[in-house]
């Protein structure tokens, strides 16, 4: 009894060893990397346009949907659409893709919806779903993976960039 009671103290002690030393390793994308606004891409169809901007405050992520009556996402002209999406979200582990870029996974939980839309908004979203995503940061950009309810994310997509605003 002894002997396994010393086995389990030494098993315990050489893991907390090794729990220490990983500690010091820094996530690939930290709380401290998303705080803040980040401006997305603009996406032109036509005569319209269409931009997505996060913000990020403590646990909380704002994803702001906005639709355009111009082609340069500019404010200054009608939008006809601005719904924002709040969520709670928690950094999870890192990885590595396929591609070799270095990774977070992200799960968000839905809080609900702000803003207005002109015409009809439907979205499949209930309250308390839970999405997940992958995120990277490079320099002063921000990218995604697509955003998906199950945790299987495994490809940045490194056509829309968000820019720090």
């Amino acid at each position: 009894m002894k002997l396994n009671l010393k086995i389990v103290l030494v098993s315990l002690a050489v893991i907390g060893f090794v729990g220490c030393g990983s500690s010091s390793s820094s996530p690939n994308v930290s709380a401290k990397d998303l705080k803040g606004g980040w401006i997305g891409t603009c996406d032109t169809n036509g005569t319209n346009s269409n931009r997505t901007d996060l913000n990020f405050v403590d646990n909380r992520v704002e994803i702001r949907d906005i639709k355009f009556n111009n082609p340069t996402c500019s404010e200054d002209n009608k939008i006809f659409y601005d719904v924002t999406k709040n969520f709670q979200y928690l950094l999870g582990e890192d990885m590595t893709t396929p591609n070799g870029s270095d990774v977070t996974k992200i799960d968000m939980t839905f809080l609900g919806l702000l803003g207005i839309a002109v015409g009809d908004y439907v979205d499949d979203i209930k309250l308390g779903t839970h999405l997940y995503s992958i995120v990277y940061k490079k320099d002063d950009k921000l990218y995604f993976g697509e955003i998906s309810k199950t945790d299987n994310v495994n490809k940045v997509d490194f056509t829309h960039p968000f820019s720090e605003k």
